[in-house]
């Protein structure tokens, strides 16, 4: 981390905390919708998430989906 802030400067690293910070909160928001859901839908969104990280080249680090997007893809099955 110190290197982090080192290369980026400390405005570029506090923004890139806070972009990280805020990834971590959504992917536990869709953690916590998750676990609601049955292992097969949970199983459905893991794959979504897992097909759209490898079209990234695993580099992107988004992988998360908003509610919305799960309910979509719960519903079309």
């Amino acid at each position: 981390m110190a290197c982090d802030e080192a290369e980026l400067g400390p405005d570029a690293y506090s923004e890139k905390i806070q972009y990280q910070q805020k990834l971590q909160e959504q992917q536990l928001m869709m953690l916590r919708q998750m676990r609601e859901l049955s292992p097969e839908d949970q199983h459905s969104i893991l794959e979504v998430l897992h097909r759209e990280m490898e079209q990234d080249n695993f580099e992107n680090g988004n992988a998360v989906m908003t509610h919305e997007q799960i309910q979509d893809l719960i519903n079309r099955k």
